[in-house]
């Protein structure tokens, strides 16, 4: 089980998306695409990763080498990339219509 950081903690840890970000699976520019995006912070080094999508950033929370791992993640909303919500707070719905990656 993953350990989580309290909501106040998790909101003083995030990070603004900067022009040069690189998703962590594939090295491409996060901004290239549009879209939904995803951080994970980890808290023990305090690393930024990347995510262009948020499959990708829920991809990387459940591999095994992380799922022990002190981590804080948020996913930034289709409309609005500067809106960040916490993974544990956000509804994620895939429906027949949505594009599959």
């Amino acid at each position: 089980m993953k350990k989580t950081l309290p909501a106040l903690a998790l909101a003083l840890l995030l990070t603004a998306l900067p022009a040069d970000a690189r998703d962590y699976f594939n090295q491409m520019g996060v901004t290239d695409t549009g879209g939904s995006k995803g951080q994970v912070q980890r808290s023990d080094s305090g690393e930024v990763i990347w995510f262009d999508s948020v499959r990708t950033t829920l991809t990387y929370l459940r591999l095994p080498e992380t799922a022990n791992q002190p981590l804080a993640a948020w996913v930034s909303t289709h409309d609005s990339p500067a809106h960040w919500l916490a993974v544990k707070d956000a509804w994620l719905v895939q429906t027949p219509q949505a594009p599959q990656l």
